[in-house]
């Protein structure tokens, strides 16, 4: 039995708001994450901005993660594929 799903999520871009890297607290890589970070997100899942919050990676510095607001009125324009089962290879795994 598989423990992870793997799914994709397609949306228009009209429902994503972008987050300048100028918004974000002068520590928001910080780990364990600062609460002001973390504020920065309960507003806009509170304000229902926008359906997804487009978001720099902590991680990868070079890409983005996408945070959807499932509250939001507009969450239906988003589409989500059937789940499929998902193992990660153990070649990643580290010791």
């Amino acid at each position: 039995m598989a423990t992870y799903f793997l799914a994709s999520i397609t949306f228009d871009d009209s429902l994503a708001e972008t987050v300048d890297l100028r918004q974000l607290p002068k520590d928001w890589r910080a780990e364990p994450p600062k609460q002001a970070a973390k504020d920065l997100g309960d507003e806009w899942v509170i304000q229902q901005r926008s359906v997804v919050l487009k978001v720099p990676s902590v991680i990868i510095e070079t890409e983005f993660n996408y945070l959807l607001n499932p509250e939001h009125p507009a969450i239906a324009r988003c589409l989500r594929s059937k789940p499929i089962p998902f193992r990660f290879d153990p070649r990643l795994a580290m010791d």
